[in-house]
């Protein structure tokens, strides 16, 4: 709970400035590629979150990963505050945060679909449509496929789910036989 409220504070200062500067889309670009690098290396991670070394040298290990990732000022500077105020353990909680708002800002929507078999161009295309006229939003889809659903698609767009799995189904005809006593 207080990590999820750092994050947002955080990400909200950061949007704020995205927003002034017109970079708010930039801004989450880099912080994504930041969250790739630390996630694909535990060392970087660990030094740059380890109390045991000093902010100091932490944000020395930053500074020369930055140019690499070709991280504006602004964003450079945001995870040298996030050093310095050993905020940096909340990183990911930030940069969800950040993604939250900005597509809030946007009046854009992720969506998270999974199905049994690959959806073709059409079928995605109808989906997105769908979504983009219940959430009044511009839907971004993330497809993914599952065999284990047997059929139909599980949808997520942030905490809803809608389940039109074959694999649901069953699931609910099981509990609705049992609970009838048949």
């Amino acid at each position: 709970m207080i990590s999820g409220s750092i994050g947002r504070r955080y990400a909200r200062a950061l949007l704020d400035l995205g927003q002034e500067q017109g970079k708010a889309d930039d801004f989450l670009n880099q912080l994504l590629s930041v969250q790739s690098v630390l996630k694909s290396s535990q060392d970087i991670s660990f030094l740059l979150n380890d109390p045991a070394f000093q902010a100091s040298q932490r944000k020395k290990v930053f500074n020369t990963l930055a140019p690499k990732l070709g991280l504006s000022e602004a964003v450079k500077n945001f995870l040298s505050l996030l050093i310095d105020r050993e905020r940096i353990g909340f990183f990911d909680d930030v940069v969800t945060s950040y993604q939250e708002q900005a597509d809030d800002l946007l009046k854009r929507v992720r969506v998270q679909v999974k199905s049994a078999s690959p959806l073709d161009k059409e079928s995605e295309e109808r989906l997105k449509k769908l979504v983009e006229k219940m959430t009044g939003k511009q839907a971004f889809l993330n497809t993914q496929t599952d065999a284990s659903l047997m059929g139909g698609v599980v949808i997520k767009v942030r905490d809803m789910v809608f389940d039109g799995s074959l694999k649901n189904a069953l699931h609910q005809l099981t509990e609705d036989m049992l609970s009838s006593n048949i």
